[in-house]
């Protein structure tokens, strides 16, 4: 079936009222929503929500911005576990497939394509009112090109995957992101920067030399102008004695194509810079020797809502790039202060740059003698330069990852069109994930395109990255709570722990656990990724003991940047912090590795039972942990798993079916 379909005889655009029957609800507007996500989870009492909030839910759903198409205010409705809890406004279309010939996937993919999104918004401006508004009848009318189910699939998987890779490109930003800021606040806001030797060796405590600075009693001095105390030696300084520039951009000469890039306020958004949302302008009619350099900052510096927001400029696209009249240009004096550390403090002091704009409300301005006079704090120089070369490879990353994103994207966005509309054909060999070229094989050319633009060993590495961080981070946490009891974790215990608190707490630490003799385990990733992992940065190392009996024990030893990491640990987990605590002190608890093998064991038995949805007895869980586990178990009494079973139930550890059956 290789024809064009008007979308109004496979979808519905259902307006169900919701039942309002509980006392809070989550409450979906307009502009909670955005290219493709659900951005709120919250709760608001039913007595508080607006009149539009009407409409229900279900997963599978695309909801749809009935306002300025232009603004991608849509988000997929997927793997909401109580979308009974959720009443979406009358502003938002709720568009739901109703025809087996068409895949959800593929029409989600068709109406967040920019072709569809910009012909929308034309209708909508078109569209007599206050505002360019779309309905329905308007969506309803519009054709898709509907092939075989099997190849919309096909479709719908080329799409996802490359959306799926820029979005894990996104996370680890924000990861990265969220580092940074860790590390700045407790050098420079906290003050608890590693102690340098020389300044150990000063006050006659060598063995200080590493710890944090203020935690460890490092001298603080009081500083009239932030009236607070600073470390000794700091200074505070006005920008303007910091800089070379404090200026704004031009006025330019819009273009349509040629020229060079102006970023506008829209472009400075998070702290990042959105070079998509550029202009051109046209340097030969009107020339600039206003012209950014990397690692300048842009502020913005005009309207309440946007002035205040700032970025670094950690590249470049082009040689010559500039910024309109209403963004600020700061560049530092690198004979006065070190760049990187100016650049990432201005970003951090958004909420005070916001309070310098004058003038009514619309028409804030900032002006670059009150930005010039804000008060910037000066570690000593040695700090600034250590912080830059963390900071600089942060923002190498950061950038590469932008920049493979833009390539994802222009893929997609060259993809999208020719596969729907039946230009460039992907076929199948009967089975969703399998591609073939018995169809149309697509050219040459293209898969040329997308070997140069998909880096799929990066992708894999990063997203790893990613998972084994969070797992030391748990380990971490571990580790001090066995240290508060004077005692110490031990790889296998350490093991048996993550195993439990991943499932627990719905974590993904990337691991791909088996049963072993030591019970539910990945070793295998725990020693060639996680452990190398914590070494590399000196979180935790392994010490290894060989033993009376043989065999070895393997103990983790706190390493120089423990502490610091610990706090990030604390931070980056804070939505679950009480309850990963709790579980990691049950495990603490714990005298012996046996015991928290057994209890480990018990529990993952338990999970795969309810996984493969059996009957759920006492002696199911105790025969699939220990006939049906290895053949090392039969060595532990039944009564041992009965009490682990007790046990669990006790501290509310009852497993519910989460993650993978453990094979």
């Amino acid at each position: 079936m290789n024809n064009y379909v008007a979308l109004g005889d496979l979808i519905k655009s259902i307006s169900k009222t919701h039942k309002f029957d509980k006392d809070e609800l989550v409450f979906l507007n307009t502009s909670d929503v955005l290219e493709g996500y659900i951005l709120i989870d919250y709760y608001t009492p039913v007595f508080k929500l607006k009149g539009q909030a009407k409409k229900t839910i279900q997963n599978g759903d695309i909801l749809y911005s009935e306002i300025r198409p232009k603004n991608k205010r849509y988000a997929y409705v997927r793997d909401i576990d109580n979308t009974e809890d959720y009443v979406v406004s009358t502003k938002l279309m709720v568009l739901r497939n109703a025809s087996n010939q068409l895949n959800t996937d593929y029409l989600y993919h068709f109406l967040t394509f920019q072709g569809t999104i910009d012909y929308l918004q034309k209708r909508a401006e078109n569209r007599i009112g206050s505002f360019p508004q779309i309905t329905f009848d308007i969506v309803k009318t519009i054709k898709i090109w509907l092939p075989e189910l099997q190849v919309q699939k096909q479709i719908a998987k080329v799409l996802s995957d490359l959306d799926t890779k820029i979005e894990v490109n996104n996370k680890l930003n924000q990861e990265l992101e969220a580092m940074a800021k860790t590390l700045y606040d407790y050098w420079f806001v906290q003050f608890d920067f590693p102690m340098s030797k020389e300044y150990a060796n000063s006050i006659g405590k060598p063995e200080l030399a590493g710890k944090p600075y203020k935690a460890y009693g490092g001298k603080m001095l009081y500083n009239a102008e932030l009236k607070r105390e600073i470390p000794e030696g700091w200074e505070v300084k006005e920008l303007n004695a910091l800089t070379t520039i404090v200026n704004r951009g031009i006025g330019p000469k819009y273009i349509e194509k040629g020229g060079i890039p102006v970023i506008n306020q829209r472009c400075i958004r998070g702290k990042e810079i959105d070079f998509e949302l550029t202009r051109r302008h046209d340097l030969e009619n009107k020339n600039t020797s206003k012209l950014i350099e990397q690692y300048d900052i842009l502020v913005n510096s005009t309207g309440v809502g946007t002035l205040g927001r700032s970025a670094v400029v950690k590249y470049l696209v082009d040689q010559k790039v500039t910024v309109d009249s209403h963004v600020t240009i700061v560049r530092a004096d690198q004979e006065k202060v070190n760049t990187k550390y100016l650049a990432f403090s201005i970003t951090e002091l958004q909420p005070y740059i916001e309070q310098l704009g004058v003038g009514s409300t619309g028409q804030t301005e900032l002006s670059r003698t009150e930005l010039g006079k804000l008060n910037i704090i000066l570690p000593v120089a040695n700090l600034q330069s250590k912080f830059s070369k963390i900071i600089k490879n942060i923002w190498q990353k950061q950038s590469n990852n932008q920049k493979e994103n833009q390539k994802l994207a222009e893929l997609r966005d060259w993809l999208l069109p020719m596969l729907m509309n039946g230009q460039l054909r992907v076929g199948y060999t009967g089975s969703e994930n399998e591609y073939s070229y018995k169809y149309i094989k697509p050219s040459p050319e293209l898969l040329n395109v997308a070997e140069a633009q998909v880096d799929y060993s990066l992708f894999d590495e990063q997203n790893n990255t990613i998972k084994a961080r969070k797992q030391a981070q748990i380990l971490t946490l571990a580790i001090e709570s066995h240290s508060k009891l004077n005692r110490n974790l031990y790889r296998t215990k350490g093991e048996k722990l993550i195993e439990v608190v991943e499932k627990h707490l719905l974590m993904d630490f990337g691991r791909k656990a088996i049963k072993m003799a030591a019970g539910p385990a990945d070793f295998e990733y725990l020693v060639t990724t996680v452990e190398p992992l914590a070494k590399r940065n000196d979180w935790f190392v392994r010490e290894k003991k060989k033993l009376t009996s043989g065999g070895q024990s393997n103990k983790y030893i706190k390493g120089s940047s423990f502490n610091e990491f610990f706090k990030v640990a604390q931070l980056e987990n804070q939505e679950n912090i009480y309850e990963l605590e709790r579980v990691i002190d049950l495990f603490t608890e714990l005298k012996t590795t046996r015991e928290a093998e057994v209890v480990a064991t018990t529990y993952t038995a338990w999970n795969n039972l309810i996984i493969r949805q059996e009957k759920i007895t006492d002696n199911a869980i105790v025969k699939e942990a220990r006939e049906d586990w290895h053949k090392k178990k039969l060595e532990i009494a039944q009564a041992e798993f009965k009490e682990a079973i007790k046990w669990l139930r006790k501290n509310d550890l009852v497993p519910k079916g989460s993650g993978k059956e453990v094979l």
